[in-house]
């Protein structure tokens, strides 16, 4: 059973669910909250949660780094990835092209 569910960041799927107890336990004294009261999709908590995530796999990434992510490059779960700019493109009404 997932509890905190999934992140995508730049085209990577990372579980939450996977995160260690210290982990968590870093992310309650950044949020200086429980785990319990922590939301998830705060500012400051998804970019703690994007550099732990990122700092696993280089730790070498820092903070700042985590906070030049752009929101449109986080995906969470239950959410579609973002379309092509041009998606929708072909489903625009005739009478919105005939207007006039």
């Amino acid at each position: 059973m997932a509890m905190l569910g999934e992140l995508t960041i730049d085209g990577k799927a990372y579980t939450l669910d996977d995160l260690t107890l210290g982990e968590l336990e870093a992310l309650e004294d950044h949020m200086g909250l429980p785990i319990s009261q922590v939301d998830l999709n705060s500012a400051r908590a998804m970019r703690f949660l994007v550099w732990l995530l990122k700092h696993r796999e280089d730790p070498g990434f820092t903070m700042e780094q985590a906070g030049e992510v752009k929101i449109t490059d986080l995906i969470s779960e239950g959410e579609d990835e973002n379309p092509p700019a041009d998606a929708g493109a072909e489903d625009v009404p005739a009478s919105d092209e005939t207007d006039g």
